[in-house]
C-alpha cells in the first residue's frame, strides 16, 4: 500500500543529524526518512517474507526516486523474521542501488537474522553493521 508523500522534520539539510531528518512518506510497510545525504528506510513489519518483499522494494526504489538519493541505510529494528525472499529483495536492492551509483547497507539486526546473514555470507554483501553511522559509511 503506496502512502501520500509528506514532510515533516525542522529542516532540509545534509548535516546527518536527527534534526535535518525529514520524512519522505510512510505506508503500510515503511518509514522513509531523508538523513542527510542518505536515505533511511525503517521497515515496520515483523517480519519480511514472500507477502511482504515485494512492497518493500518497490518502496524502497520509490523513495530513492523521490528524494534523488541512491544510498539507502536499512534500520531493521522491528523485523524479527527475515525469510527468503525478504532476503533475495534485499540482494535485488543492493544491485540496483549499486547499479544507480548508490548502495545499502542495514542494521539493528536481531541476533538470528544477522547469524543467518553471516552463516550464507550474505553480511559483507548486504554490509551488515551495526550502528546507523557505521552503516552510512558502508552504503557511501
Amino acid at each position: 500500500m503506496i502512502g501520500k508523500l509528506f514532510k515533516k522534520g525542522k529542516g532540509d539539510d545534509d548535516s546527518g543529524g536527527s534534526s535535518g531528518d525529514v520524512t519522505l512518506f510512510e505506508t503500510t510497510h515503511v518509514l522513509a526518512e531523508r538523513a542527510g545525504g542518505v536515505l533511511r528506510i525503517t521497515p515496520k513489519t515483523e517480519m519480511i517474507s514472500d507477502r511482504e518483499s515485494k512492497p518493500l522494494q518497490e518502496e524502497v526504489l520509490r523513495a530513492a526516486d523521490e528524494s534523488g538519493l541512491a544510498t539507502v541505510v536499512l534500520d531493521m529494528k522491528h523485523v524479527g523474521l527475515l525469510a527468503s525472499p525478504g532476503i533475495g529483495a534485499l540482494v535485488t536492492l543492493r544491485k540496483t542501488l549499486d547499479g544507480r551509483g548508490g548502495g545499502l547497507a542495514i542494521y539493528n539486526l536481531s541476533e538470528d537474522i544477522e547469524g543467518v546473514l553471516k552463516i550464507t555470507k550474505l553480511d559483507k554483501m548486504l554490509n551488515v553493521c551495526a550502528t546507523e553511522a557505521d552503516a552510512v559509511k558502508a552504503a557511501s
